[in-house]
């Protein structure tokens, strides 16, 4: 399957793949200044891998081999710090990260992380921000909100 620049990511096309899973947040989660946070996923947008975990945010992989993972982050608008998105795998790294540099508009902003990995059956992969604006920031909800998803390319 080939997508082109801007392609949105629905629950049509994850269905595709014999194993994917796409999780949104319809609630704000609040970063505090300059603290790595979980994002609160609470909606399933796909998931024909089961791997959808609500309690803990998080995606639970059932399949070992080569996945390719997403997530999004729009940030509430300040014009101070730097804000970061960050894709874990087991709690213990982060495997995919990225940092918008100086935030300098009031107005919000997206950020997303992608990256391939070769992933194990059981892996818990999670998606965390990070900002430092000197206080505490929401990130969006609805149709801008997080999204955390996750395809597998390669069974091993």
């Amino acid at each position: 399957m080939q997508l082109s620049p801007g392609t949105k990511i629905t629950a049509a096309r994850l269905a595709r793949f014999e194993y994917a899973c796409q999780m949104s947040s319809s609630v704000s989660t609040t970063l505090a200044d300059n603290s790595l946070t979980t994002i609160t996923l609470d909606t399933i947008d796909a998931d024909s891998a089961s791997a959808a975990d609500l309690a803990n945010s998080q995606l639970v992989i059932p399949a070992s081999g080569l996945w390719l993972c997403w997530g999004t982050l729009d940030y509430e608008g300040n014009a101070t710090g730097r804000r970061e998105l960050c894709i874990s795998v087991n709690g213990t790294g982060t495997i995919w990260h990225t940092k918008d540099v100086d935030d300098v508009s009031t107005v919000s902003g997206r950020i997303t992380a992608c990256g391939g990995a070769l992933l194990s059956a059981g892996d818990e992969v999670t998606l965390l921000g990070r900002q430092d604006s000197g206080g505490s920031l929401d990130a969006q909800t609805g149709p801008r909100g997080p999204r955390l998803g996750a395809a597998l390319l390669v069974e091993t």
